[in-house]
């Protein structure tokens, strides 16, 4: 399970727990998971941008994408890697 608090990502793993705060980042709140190339995808609303980290929380690009608005909604189509933003002005892109 993903959780999205303020300020933070993290994960609940049955076996493990909860780890709420396994990487900070402001006002994320989008988060898309590609399982096939091992990414997560969050969206930052205020800087209008969609970072990306390893699944286990290394390697964070907060500046994947940028210049996107107040991005509110991420998905991952995992057959070809392309990612679709819906933002705050009603648009769909994918990156």
């Amino acid at each position: 399970m993903r959780i999205i608090g303020p300020n933070c990502l993290g994960v609940m793993n049955p076996l493990t727990g909860l780890n709420a705060t396994f990487y900070g980042t402001a006002a994320p709140i989008a988060v898309a998971v590609d399982s096939v190339r091992g990414k997560h995808y969050y969206s930052n609303y205020f800087a209008g941008t969609v970072g990306v980290m390893n699944l286990d929380g290394t390697g964070a690009n907060d500046n994947f994408v940028t210049g996107i608005g107040n991005a509110i909604g991420l998905e991952v189509n995992t057959v070809n890697g392309d990612i679709y933003i819906a933002d705050a002005t009603g648009s769909i892109r994918r990156v």
